[in-house]
């Protein structure tokens, strides 16, 4: 409906070059459903179900960010000591602290060894060390 709307819009005021304003045509409401949320079961069942040092650690630490922000992660934003993630410039421009678990920060410490990125910390692993400019590939993620 929203498509066709926009697309009868396009024509009249483009193409027809006339006013759109005489065709009253109501927008449907927008449509928000709730996003699927995992038990904590599900959750557990997911990482131990991840093969790959590098995604388990990935998913340990993604929770309560967004996956682009866990992507953007570098090595001085983890705050072992106050367990606890910054982020800055989250959804909105707002700031916030995510809570760091004792075992994503172990988990953390066993991937560190087999990147060692002077600045990020989940590294692209298909370009060599010394080149990996970007962070991992969010397709592959």
């Amino acid at each position: 409906m929203r498509l066709s709307r926009s697309g009868l819009q396009f024509f009249y005021r483009r193409v027809l070059a006339r006013p759109w304003d005489w065709v009253h045509i109501v927008k449907p409401p927008r449509l928000r459903s709730l996003p699927d949320i995992l038990s904590v079961a599900e959750t557990v069942q997911f990482i131990e179900a991840t093969r790959r040092l590098r995604f388990r650690v990935f998913f340990l630490t993604t929770n309560g960010l967004r996956l682009g922000e866990t992507l953007a992660l570098e090595v001085g934003d983890i705050d072992a000591g106050a367990a606890r993630v910054p982020v800055r410039n989250a959804k909105g421009g707002k700031e916030r602290f995510v809570p760091l678990s004792a075992s994503t920060q172990r988990a953390l410490r066993r991937l560190w060894p087999h990147h060692r990125h002077p600045r990020l910390l989940f590294p692209n692993a298909r370009a060599e060390i010394a080149k990996a400019l970007g962070p991992m590939d969010r397709g592959g993620v």
